[in-house]
């Protein structure tokens, strides 16, 4: 059964199939370094990869798409329990500047850690 095969259902709209299909892809072919011993090390490369590739935005935001982060952390997690772990302490650690930070703390916080 394919995995994707839900994102069929009326709760997801395309654009959360085509979000999980590119980040599906992105997955297998950039988180094979995310296993290992030093976790620490393995979590610093991952925000930054997911960074760099747009990943974070989705976490960071104060737009936030549940369904978007849903499907995001099913995926990283499929491939690697540590890129669903960064990708989602990343949203968390935001989160409080998100809903209620000044425009001031917004710049200087929220940018970075996308």
């Amino acid at each position: 059964m394919d995995r994707f095969t839900h994102y069929a259902w009326p709760f997801f709209e395309p654009r959360h199939a085509k979000l999980a299909a590119e980040a599906e892809a992105w997955a297998r072919d950039n988180l094979a370094h995310a296993h290992g011993e030093d976790a620490d090390k393995i979590c610093k490369r991952l925000v930054q990869d997911l960074g760099c590739a747009g990943y974070l935005n989705h976490a960071v935001t104060d737009t936030h798409d549940v369904r978007s982060i849903a499907l995001l952390r099913e995926v990283f997690a499929y491939h690697a329990g540590l890129a669903d772990f960064s990708f989602v302490m990343q949203g968390l650690g935001s989160g409080p500047i998100v809903l209620a930070g000044t425009d001031a703390l917004k710049k200087k916080y929220l940018a970075p850690a996308a």
